[in-house]
């Protein structure tokens, strides 16, 4: 009888051990998330400066000068609005529970 005692105690610690992984792995793919959503922002906050940048850059021309130099800089000023847009309107995908507990992608 002494034995089920210590296979008790095994059995409880195992599910223990069992449960604050299951937290662990919550805690870090949080975590993963979370700096991936900031890195996102970061990105869209860097294409922003940038594009103000280079707006700022083009009103500090005269009228004349942003005429001359329209066919150079609408290129630019069109490249960097669109990466910012397709940033701003990139695909999101998440790890989501299955009913069986298990975690898979989302399906869209």
């Amino acid at each position: 009888m002494k034995g089920s005692g210590i296979g008790m105690a095994c059995l409880t610690v195992r599910m223990m051990i069992s449960s604050m992984i299951k937290e662990m792995m919550s805690l870090i793919t949080i975590s993963m998330l979370r700096s991936n959503r900031l890195d996102h922002t970061n990105r869209c906050i860097g294409i922003a400066i940038s594009l103000e940048a280079l707006l700022q850059k083009i009103l500090k021309n005269p009228t004349d000068q942003r005429t001359l130099q329209g066919p150079i800089l609408m290129p630019k000023l069109l490249q960097s609005g669109e990466e910012l847009s397709k940033n701003i309107a990139m695909a999101r995908h998440y790890i989501v529970s299955t009913p069986t507990g298990s975690l898979d992608f989302d399906s869209s």
